[in-house]
C-alpha cells in the first residue's frame, strides 16, 4: 500500500509539472492560429504621391512584425477601372480593417467599401475628416492619425518661440472649423488667444485686410487647401516680414520660403503611431471609434534670416533645423 501511495504521489507531481508546459503549448498554438486568421489581415491603401511612402512603409513593417498579414496597394487616380480592380482585390483579401493614407483615399475607400472598418493616417486637419461620436458601427471610419502635430504641441511651440505673442491669427475656410476649434481649446491651456480670420483662395487679399485689422501678434498657418496656394503663401510671408510679425508654418518648405518657424510631424513616426493604433483596434472584439490621434515628437525648424528681420530671438531655440536662405551665411 505504501508503494502504491508513493507512486500515486509521484504521478500527481509529474502532472503538476507538465500542466504549465501544456498551457504554454496551447497558448502558442492559439496565437499562431490568430495570426493566420482573417482578423489578422490589414489592407493598406495609399495614392501614388511620394509624400505617403514613408508613413506607409513604416506602418506595414510594424504590423508585419506584430504578426499581421498586410496587403499594401496603390489606389490609382483618374482610372475608374484600375481603381475598381484594386478595391476588388482588397475585398477578396477579406481584411478586418483598411488603413488609408490621405484624405482623398480615405473618402474613396469609406464610400466604396462601407462594410469594412477604416482607420486613416497622414490626414491633415483630421478633426474635420473624422466622424463625430463616441461609437461606430462596422464599416464606419473609426478615426485615425493626423499628419499635423497635435494642437497642444503647436501651442507649446508658439509659446516658446514667440514669448511676446498672445493673439495668434488663423486664416481658415469653412472646411476646417473643427480643426480651428481644437486649436482654440489648446490655446486656452497655453494662455494664448486664437483670432479667427475667414479667408478664401480666390479672395485672399480680403483675408489679409481682415488680418491687418485683427490686432494679432502672429499667424499660425494650417494646411487649408481652400485658403492657400503658392501665390497666397508668398503674400502671407511678405505680410509677416513687412509687419515684423512671426508666421508659423505647417511645413519645412514654407519655412525655407520665408516663414519665421514651422512644425510638422515626421511621416515614419505617423506610420508607426497608426500601426500601434491599428493593432489595438484589430485585436479588440468589436471595432470602436477612436477619434483623432497625433504622433509624438514633431520636427521643428526656424528661418534664422526671417527671425533677424522681424526681431525675434531664435538663437536659443531647440530645433531640428535652423534654416538660412540660399546664399546667406548663418
Amino acid at each position: 500500500m505504501a508503494s502504491f501511495a508513493s507512486n500515486s504521489i509521484v504521478r500527481r507531481q509529474r502532472r503538476r509539472r507538465f500542466l504549465p508546459v501544456l498551457t504554454l503549448v496551447f497558448v502558442a498554438a492559439a496565437a499562431a492560429a490568430a495570426q493566420q486568421s482573417p482578423s489578422a489581415r490589414i489592407a493598406v491603401l495609399a495614392s501614388s504621391q511620394p509624400i505617403y511612402a514613408g508613413a506607409t512603409d513604416a506602418l506595414a513593417s510594424q504590423l508585419r512584425q506584430a504578426g499581421f498579414e498586410c496587403l499594401v496597394a496603390t489606389l490609382p487616380d483618374g482610372d475608374d477601372a484600375a481603381r475598381r480592380a484594386v478595391l476588388d482585390r482588397v475585398e477578396s483579401f477579406k481584411p478586418s480593417l483598411v488603413a488609408t493614407a490621405g484624405t482623398a483615399v480615405t473618402t474613396t475607400v469609406t464610400g466604396a467599401l462601407p462594410e469594412i472598418p477604416t482607420l486613416f493616417f497622414m490626414v491633415p486637419n483630421a478633426p474635420d475628416v473624422s466622424p463625430a461620436g463616441d461609437g461606430a458601427a462596422p464599416g464606419a471610419c473609426l478615426g485615425g492619425v493626423s499628419s499635423d502635430p497635435s494642437p497642444a504641441h503647436q501651442m507649446d511651440w508658439i509659446r516658446r518661440s514667440g514669448p511676446n505673442c498672445q493673439r495668434i491669427a488663423i486664416l481658415h475656410s469653412d472646411r476646417c472649423l473643427k480643426t480651428v476649434q481644437a486649436l482654440e481649446d489648446a490655446a486656452q491651456h497655453a494662455d494664448l488667444t486664437i483670432v479667427r480670420v475667414a479667408a478664401a483662395k480666390d479672395r485672399f487679399r480680403d483675408g489679409l485686410d481682415s488680418l491687418a485689422k485683427s490686432g494679432c501678434d502672429g499667424v499660425l498657418m494650417i494646411p487649408d487647401a481652400q485658403v492657400y496656394n503658392a501665390p497666397n503663401v508668398q503674400q502671407l510671408l511678405l505680410w509677416g516680414i513687412r509687419n515684423k510679425k512671426p508666421v508659423w508654418a505647417f511645413s519645412e518648405n514654407v519655412v525655407k520660403a520665408g516663414a519665421f518657424a514651422g512644425q510638422h510631424a515626421d511621416a515614419a513616426n505617423v506610420g508607426r503611431t497608426a500601426a500601434t493604433l491599428i493593432e489595438q483596434v484589430a485585436r479588440s472584439p468589436r471595432p470602436a471609434y477612436v477619434g483623432v490621434r497625433y504622433a509624438d515628437a514633431p520636427s521643428r525648424s526656424v528661418n534664422m534670416r526671417t527671425a533677424e528681420i522681424i526681431g525675434a530671438d531664435a538663437g536659443a531655440l531647440q530645433t531640428d533645423a535652423q534654416i538660412t536662405p540660399l546664399g546667406e551665411q548663418p
